[in-house]
């Protein structure tokens, strides 16, 4: 099920107006009815935590049907990364495939 079509069932189910709904999620009536019709497929984390909330549901399930399950269920079991983990990793790579790492790992073998 899309976030349009969740969106607009979920809000008809607690029998919430637009305006009721983006009152409780901060946001602007035009905007929740744009995720509704399906033109705002791509909000904001923040947008949706708080539409979540408005929604009575939680955000990992207005996540699921924003994002897919998929995408939800890495975001959730993997941590990004930081630059600083990213470089780290990257510079161990280098040293791993070096010339001389090369030639020491040889020596240990033989």
């Amino acid at each position: 099920m899309s976030l349009a079509t969740f969106t607009t069932e979920r809000r008809q189910e607690l029998g919430l107006s637009l305006s009721q709904v983006a009152i409780r999620s901060g946001a602007t009536k035009a905007h929740i009815h744009d995720i509704e019709k399906g033109r705002s497929d791509n909000p904001t984390c923040r947008m949706v935590e708080k539409l979540a909330a408005a929604l009575q549901v939680s955000a990992v399930e207005l996540f699921r049907h924003a994002m897919g399950p998929e995408v939800v269920l890495n975001a959730i079991t993997i941590p990004p990364a930081s630059r600083e983990q990213k470089r780290r990793a990257e510079d161990y790579a280098k040293q791993q495939t070096s010339p001389e790492r090369k030639d020491q790992n040889d020596e240990c073998a033989g």
